[in-house]
């Protein structure tokens, strides 16, 4: 009968009396004398946190930040009430503060006042699944004899034969496209399309041949000359790109019976390194021996954007999948940095100093990492032979794991189409397997952005 929610349902000569105030409520309201208006109206509108940004999930968060909370809520005695209360929850001896037991840092202070909770490093395996002998292997830091197509076939060169092995069924194919006369007539690069069912392989005499894998016989095409030595080729879509020995940059379209060549501009030196941008982006970098990386607008073949990078050798270069503006350069022995571009300001927005020649360099866009390998290092006399996996956030870097087991520097870096394992092609004549990228775990898993609920595109309900 205490309740002051059930007062009504009694009769008038039975109702016992009470201290509440009868005249804060009515009939029709229950009576709930714990209730916060202030409190239960901030934790309705509270959409977003103090910085401005949508909140997110606890375990998405920093765990600092949560740390630095729970301090602050600590101090000002902030108390998790429920938004509709009618009864307050029982005190402990320690919440009581007229208890005798009660000292100055209670148990569950004493816990807040702990160091905070790490993240939890992933598990990375620090052995290849599978290693190959790749006997003869040019020792070239110019060349580009590794791919992994979307067919889930591998292509390397030596020599002058591309041999192409099958993920899956564990068959090799070889494409021998001629004889080497020299010790200087060999492939220089190879490249699969986006479908993973051709092939464009470009030599020292300039010669580019595009295999279409399903036929058994493959045929050089003498439109694709080229006078210099190709030394990069990627493709985009239904064209691709090239760089040469003697810093041009063009672009092929194989489909038409006289190939079109566009030529684009050239570099003060040779060209090392070319990524295409993301899809949907009208861009494609290349990187120069003179440590230039120039930004190419494909709609008017001009330099969009020229960065003085490094101080030499601009080889290895890797756009970012998540952040179509920014791009990963990384530098020779001189300058062993990697560094991260806006490409509209031309502006460095991060940077780590490796101390060794970067070789390569691949994003993994599920964990938001990347992955770089490393050679010679600054006194030219001593190898890393690494592969780092660096997390990457906010433009900092922070290793994750460090793969130990080429002898030789490893020189071609590509990734499975499903992202998940990495190949790795060594100067020790050795093809290693990583799976580097598993199938990531919830609290791995990096969340998708959150739509703010005032955007017009977002949900209302």
């Amino acid at each position: 009968m205490s309740d002051g929610s059930c007062i009504y349902n009694t009769p008038r000569s039975r109702r016992m009396p009470t201290k509440c105030n009868y005249s804060v409520f009515d009939r029709f309201i229950p009576y709930r004398p714990c209730f916060n208006a202030e409190a239960s109206y901030t934790k309705i509108f509270d959409h977003q946190n103090g910085t401005g940004r949508v909140k997110q999930p606890a375990q998405h968060q920093d765990p600092r930040l949560r740390y630095y909370k729970k301090l602050l809520d600590a101090v000002f005695k902030k108390t998790n009430q429920r938004i509709m209360a009618i009864t307050q929850r029982p005190q402990s001896e320690y919440s009581n503060p007229m208890s005798p037991n009660r000292s100055f840092f209670t148990a569950p202070m004493d816990n807040l006042f702990a160091a905070p909770p790490r993240r939890k490093r992933r598990y990375v395996s620090k052995s290849p699944i599978c290693v190959m002998d790749l006997p003869n292997i040019r020792n070239n830091f110019f060349t580009n004899n590794l791919d992994w197509g979307k067919s889930n076939k591998i292509a390397v060169a030596l020599n002058m034969t591309t041999y192409v092995w099958d993920f899956e069924s564990k068959r090799c194919l070889a494409i021998q496209l001629g004889t080497a006369g020299t010790d200087q007539d060999y492939i220089t690069c190879v490249a699969w399309n986006p479908n993973g069912t051709a092939i464009a392989i470009a030599d020292t005499h300039g010669d580019i041949t595009v295999c279409d894998f399903g036929c058994s016989l493959v045929e050089p095409q003498p439109d694709l000359k080229k006078r210099s030595t190709i030394s990069i080729i990627r493709w985009s879509e239904n064209v691709f790109y090239s760089g040469d020995y003697d810093g041009g940059v063009c672009k092929y379209d194989p489909r038409v019976m006289l190939s079109a060549v566009t030529r684009f501009g050239t570099h003060h030196m040779m060209v090392c390194g070319l990524a295409v941008g993301p899809a949907g982006t009208p861009y494609f970098a290349t990187g120069g021996g003179d440590g230039y990386v120039h930004i190419w607008d494909t709609r008017s073949t001009k330099v969009f954007r020229r960065i003085h990078a490094h101080t030499l050798l601009a080889k290895a270069l890797a756009w970012c999948p998540w952040r179509k503006n920014v791009l990963a350069s990384g530098g020779g022995c001189e300058n062993g940095n990697i560094r991260l571009w806006n490409i509209h300001t031309g502006h460095m927005v991060g940077e780590i100093s490796t101390q060794s020649q970067i070789c390569g360099m691949l994003w993994s866009e599920e964990y938001h990492e990347l992955v770089s390998s490393h050679g010679l290092t600054r006194s030219i006399e001593t190898e890393t032979n690494d592969l780092i996996l660096w997390e990457e956030k906010d433009f900092t870097f922070e290793p994750v794991a460090k793969l130990q087991q080429h002898v030789g520097r490893p020189l071609h870096l590509s990734m499975s189409p499903d992202k998940t394992h990495i190949a790795s092609v060594g100067a020790d004549e050795h093809i290693c397997l990583w799976n580097c990228f598993s199938s990531p775990s919830k609290e791995d898993k990096i969340p998708a952005t959150v739509v703010s609920p005032v955007m017009l595109t977002g949900h209302i309900r």
